[in-house]
């Protein structure tokens, strides 16, 4: 199937009851850079990070393994503490890459694969051109976000996050 039918049927799942990761493992941080399937790297609430969609990054296909039907798109993953209640915008931008953006629920890893359902947000193309851009008003605790493109080719990508208490 395409890799678009990937992206909706996420979309349209992210809307459903939120459930924890089913059976994420490892929690290493990372210094903003990408790679690694596992890898979860650490964000803070205003910050900006230059990342790579690479080789040795976890696939759609292994984060979601009942949804992305064999997607071999690239992703790579951040965890991220909100000190209080606020508002959260998440925009990521490229000259290389579609970026796509997943707000999740567990800021554990998906190398393991995990449901759609802890998907709280995603978005393609909002940040203006081709770039994802998310804005939610989250509660506080630890959230989790997933850099992901269209297409399987690798690509440099920066991700910003603004935190509004």
């Amino acid at each position: 199937m395409p890799q678009n039918y990937f992206y909706l049927v996420l979309a349209a799942l992210a809307i459903s009851t939120l459930t924890a990761c089913s059976n994420g493992s490892g929690n290493g941080s990372g210094s903003g850079t990408g790679g690694q399937c596992g890898l979860v790297q650490p964000i803070a609430p205003t910050e900006v990070v230059t990342g790579m969609l690479e080789e040795d990054d976890c696939t759609a296909e292994e984060i979601y393994p009942l949804e992305s039907s064999g997607d071999p798109s690239f992703i790579d993953e951040y965890s991220i503490v909100l000190p209080a209640n606020g508002t959260l915008t998440i925009t990521m931008t490229s000259t290389e890459i579609n970026p796509i953006l997943f707000l999740v629920s567990s800021a554990e890893s998906c190398s393991a694969g995990c449901v759609a359902s802890i998907i709280i947000a995603s978005d393609n193309d909002s940040g203006g051109g081709q770039n994802a851009f998310i804005t939610m008003d989250l509660a506080a605790g630890t959230y989790g976000i997933q850099a992901n493109a269209l297409g399987t080719g690798p690509g440099a990508y920066s991700l910003q996050t603004t935190f509004t208490p």
